[in-house]
């Protein structure tokens, strides 16, 4: 027992750390009018931005904050915060939503009244009888939009019918329930409660929930997150088994520095980056307390992140922090019970493959196209190939076929299936058009790996192996035994301007077969810009290999 407390304290002080670190930036950041506001190229300060006030609450009132604790600059910076939002609240509960400089429809926000019904938990009896009626009346019309909202949901077709479940909402439903117990209203609890239910029916036997036909790495934290303070609140047997479902899920498709990994995500691209959204949750068993304890040393290399909503959710593991000690649960080599994706990590490199198809979605901008299906990650070089999903971009897939005139016939895979996976490498086939493709991929050694694609038909037209290469622009790349520069100006290269060798940083690139081709810059789809455009920091090169009917290529990617 005296262990485990031990190792509490750890893990709570390792949260706290992290949250201390940033405090200063947090505040030299706030406005005159209380507004948190990092980013003054951006017109108006995001609603993302205020959900600080949770963490600098939590801080003041813990004793283990140090020269945080009872700091009354932090006390200070939470009521002028509160002072803003209320001002900027609408009369039915919603905010002005401006994210990323973009304007978007007025909307109630579900994380800010988790935030604000928490943090008027902590610091209820530091505030005047006029400040805490403040208080109250802003929770509460933020949280009557919560309950009308799932009201609403939950009288119409059966909840997550179709099988995608919305994060956004789960997190709604578990504000009620909190709001419940504070406000003393028990079918709000009950009302929610139900909904939760429902949400951990349709969890996938692999741990994760279905956003756009599939998993998303990164948003399956956030429902993930969700349901552990439902879990803390209830106690509630179900969620706690779903919660370790999701905990596997995350223990394999995560890369060593932290990052969710992106083939299988239809919804976020590559971060490079550890989730802060961290579902308390996963503190509760001996693997996941390892997990979350290597998520927070990532995160303590890392820079602060931009949009301080993963800081204010990072509060919940400084609060709520499991006290068992932890067991390194790494999964080396996974694959879902669906046998829908899988991973293999051996010698620093990290291979996942997807066999997830779905046919593009034109009703939600949020769900992008299933159009990659291999990633390549390596301790020293970061991600080389790979960098996810985006929408209607055919430059992103992992094959297309084009007709004999070279139009584009076709970029996304019908049907797929892992036909190997073994702890040194995997063999994935692909279906596109009427055309059979197999990929293969083997790691050698800590340096070298090995791929190839086999096209063996029937053979119309052309089919295009591609490559997304994950470069750094800055430093720009070698090939053809020339140093490029890589910026806004296209780059194409091919035959001898090209030869069969690139080189970027720490990682060499040489293939053999087909016609190859290099292309710079490919710009993804940004869903979360309102006109899609996506800046220089999000492009990718992609190397092209086509290929005719029953020809091989192959690809070695050695580390110099």
């Amino acid at each position: 027992m005296e262990q485990k407390e031990e190792h509490a304290r750890s893990t709570q002080a390792m949260a706290l750390e992290y949250l201390m670190r940033h405090v200063p930036t947090v505040l030299e950041g706030q406005r005159d009018d209380g507004a948190f506001f990092p980013f003054p190229a951006w017109e108006n300060p995001s609603r993302y931005h205020q959900y600080c006030l949770y963490p600098l609450a939590y801080l003041y009132v813990t004793p283990e904050a140090d020269a945080y604790y009872e700091n009354p600059a932090l006390l200070g910076a939470v009521r002028a915060s509160m002072r803003y939002m209320s001002g900027l609240q609408l009369p039915d509960g919603r905010f002005p939503h401006n994210s990323r400089g973009d304007y978007w429809d007025d909307s109630f926000d579900e994380w800010w009244t988790y935030f604000a019904l928490e943090t008027w938990q902590f610091i209820h009896d530091y505030l005047t009888p006029d400040e805490n009626t403040l208080w109250e009346g802003t929770i509460r019309r933020g949280v009557e939009a919560c309950v009308q909202h799932v009201q609403a949901t939950l009288a119409g077709p059966e909840l997550a019918g179709d099988g995608n479940v919305s994060n956004h909402f789960v997190w709604t439903m578990v504000v009620v329930y909190l709001a419940g117990r504070v406000f003393r209203r028990n079918d709000w609890r009950q009302l929610s409660e139900r909904g939760l239910q429902r949400i951990i029916e349709v969890q996938q036997p692999g741990g994760y929930w279905h956003e756009g036909g599939g998993p998303t790495t990164l948003y399956n934290f956030v429902t993930a997150a969700a349901l552990s303070i439902y879990a803390l609140d209830s106690n509630n047997d179900a969620a706690w088994r779903a919660i370790r479902r999701a905990e596997n899920f995350h223990l394999a498709f995560t890369y060593p520095n932290g990052a969710p990994v992106e083939t299988i995500d239809g919804r976020v691209r590559y971060t490079g980056r550890a989730m802060t959204i961290v579902p308390v949750g996963f503190t509760y068993s001996p693997e996941g307390q390892a997990y979350v304890q290597h998520q927070i040393d990532c995160l303590l290399q890392q820079p602060f992140e931009d949009g301080y909503q993963g800081y204010a959710f990072f509060t919940d593991v400084a609060r709520h922090a499991g006290s068992v000690m932890p067991t390194d649960g790494t999964l080396d080599v996974y694959t879902l019970p669906n046998r829908l994706a899988c991973i293999v990590r051996a010698q620093d490199w990290a291979c996942a493959a997807s066999a997830i198809v779905t046919s593009p979605s034109a009703d939600s901008r949020w769900w992008q196209d299933r159009q990659q299906h291999m990633s390549l990650w390596h301790r020293r070089s970061d991600l080389i190939i790979g960098g996810g999903n985006t929408k209607g971009q055919p430059l992103f897939s992992t094959l297309v076929l084009e007709r004999a005139d070279g139009t584009l016939e076709s970029y996304l895979a019908e049907t797929a299936q892992l036909r190997r996976v073994e702890p040194m490498s995997l063999t994935l086939s692909l279906n596109i058009g009427r055309e059979q493709v197999e990929l293969l991929a083997r790691i050698d050694d800590v340096r070298t790996v090995r791929l190839a694609v086999l096209w063996s038909g029937p053979g119309h037209g052309r089919c295009v192996w591609q490559l997304p290469l994950w470069l750094d622009h800055s430093t720009g790349i070698d090939a053809g035994g020339t140093h490029h520069a890589l910026g806004e100006a296209p780059l194409m290269l091919g035959g001898e301007k090209l030869g069969n060798e690139l080189k970027h940083k720490s990682w060499r690139l040489r293939w053999s077969g087909g016609e190859a081709s290099f292309h710079w810059p490919a710009l993804p789809f940004n869903p979360y810009k309102k006109d899609g455009t996506a800046d220089l920091a999000s492009a990718q090169g992609v190397l092209r290999i086509g290929l005719r009917q029953s020809q091989q290529a192959r690809v070695t990617i050695t580390i110099r």
